[in-house]
């Protein structure tokens, strides 16, 4: 194995139907080359493992959902789960679409439960289509560690 820059080159070897099918996945997608086609698909899978074996495992990602806003109440009750979210919503962002649609992206980060529950809070909502997770393994930074000692008074 032969390590550059970051980089480690190590040899796999793969029936050869699935060596073609990588070729054809990577020759009619964005990839470059066939190792960042293939470091890509075992980053998800590596992440989707690490999501399923720790559900307290604090990962970021986003959540994005797609909902008809003229449903009764749809944005309240949507506001109502992001505050229940409170520590795990980093941002929001809120689109309109054609035809009373609107797509939201929450961007998150917290245990994989509390991600999962709250996704599952959302697309449980009358008027909801579509809703899905993306974790990724890195985290956002501690900005700001909280004390447990008086306020302090500033001048």
């Amino acid at each position: 194995m032969k390590k550059t820059q970051g980089v480690k080159r190590i040899c796999i070897a793969l029936p050869e139907a699935l060596a073609e099918e990588l070729d054809q996945a990577t020759a009619s997608s964005s990839f470059p080359n066939r190792s960042n086609a293939v470091a890509e698909m075992l980053r998800d899978a590596l992440i989707s493992r690490r999501e399923k074996l720790n559900q307290r495992e604090v990962m970021a990602g986003s959540i994005t959902i797609f909902y008809d806003e003229s449903r009764n109440q749809i944005q309240q009750r949507l506001a109502d789960i992001q505050r229940i979210y409170l520590k795990e919503v980093v941002s929001s962002l809120n689109v309109m679409l054609e035809s009373n649609y609107r797509m939201e992206v929450f961007i998150v980060q917290g245990p994989v439960y509390r991600l999962r529950e709250m996704v599952q809070e959302l697309v449980a909502c009358k008027g909801v289509e579509t809703g899905k997770l993306t974790l990724t393994g890195a985290t956002l930074p501690q900005l700001h560690a909280r004390r447990r000692q008086k306020q302090e008074i500033l001048p």
